[in-house]
């Protein structure tokens, strides 16, 4: 299966959705990094009828194995692989590595593979499951070469270091980071962290923090099928409503009149 390398949001979700078609599983694309933070929104798979239970009932979990437990999971570069989670439904993640970093994972599912698991997935074979890992092998190498296009066209701030502190917020914004664990990212004292704010980002850590969360909900709210709660999860608020407030005090509108203002198709 070959596809054309392109970079832009909507290239990408039309090549993911090749590779679902192809292979006959639902994907949910999660970002470990900022490069594709914007195209956080692909969660078709996890938001499945299948797992509507699990999410309700044991939240914590499925978050830990969607995002917490990645890295640990995939710290060594590897091929594509099949797993089981905690619920009992087997897929298959597609870890994208750059430079011994884990920077995207994209699972694809949901089956079983025994009688075991549960009777509502459908039953896969090895030859079934073999040859979905190797479409999804191509599709690892595609990830790869998007990643370092865009890694490559990022536009580069003047000082380092105020890339350096964009990129840590937005890969912590779902632990709503303190200053004092961006301080101890740079090494130097709270106080100090936060001169460095104002003088490179010319705002307050607080405000920095803020512009990086309502970024971050516009292209959810647009990008992405999710919930308004889910949606305040990634951003580190753990209540819909205090987002809601939040979102519509920094931007002047709400966030479901945003959404249908910006929300873009997904069947493509």
């Amino acid at each position: 299966m070959t596809q054309p390398i392109a970079s832009d949001n909507q290239a990408i979700r039309k090549l993911i959705r090749s590779y679902e078609r192809a292979t006959g599983l639902t994907s949910c694309f999660r970002p470990t990094g900022p490069v594709f933070e914007q195209l956080g929104g692909l969660t078709g798979l996890h938001v499945s009828p299948f797992c509507v239970i699990p999410r309700r009932d044991q939240m914590d979990l499925c978050r830990r194995e969607d995002a917490a437990d990645l890295h640990e999971q995939f710290a060594q570069p590897t091929l594509p692989l099949m797993r089981t989670c905690h619920a009992g439904a087997s897929e298959i993640i597609v870890p994208v590595h750059w430079q011994n970093q884990l920077v995207l994972v994209v699972f694809f599912g949901q089956f079983r593979v025994t009688d075991d698991q549960p009777s509502t997935l459908p039953r896969w074979p090895d030859a079934k499951i073999k040859h979905a890992i190797q479409l999804l092998t191509t599709l690892q190498s595609h990830l790869l070469a998007i990643y370092q296009q865009r890694l490559a066209n990022r536009p580069k701030p003047d000082d380092p270091r105020l890339e350096q502190v964009i990129d840590w917020l937005t890969m912590h914004i779902s632990e709503d980071p303190s200053l004092e664990a961006l301080a101890n990212m740079l090494c130097v004292s709270p106080t100090w962290a936060s001169h460095l704010i104002r003088q490179l980002a010319g705002k307050p850590f607080t405000q920095l923090k803020d512009d990086i969360r309502v970024e971050r909900a516009k292209h959810l709210l647009a990008n992405s099928p999710l919930k308004v709660a889910s949606i305040a999860a990634q951003l580190g608020m753990d209540d819909a409503n205090y987002f809601s407030r939040f979102f519509k005090r920094k931007t002047g509108t709400t966030a479901s009149d945003y959404r249908k203002v910006h929300q873009v198709a997904w069947d493509v």
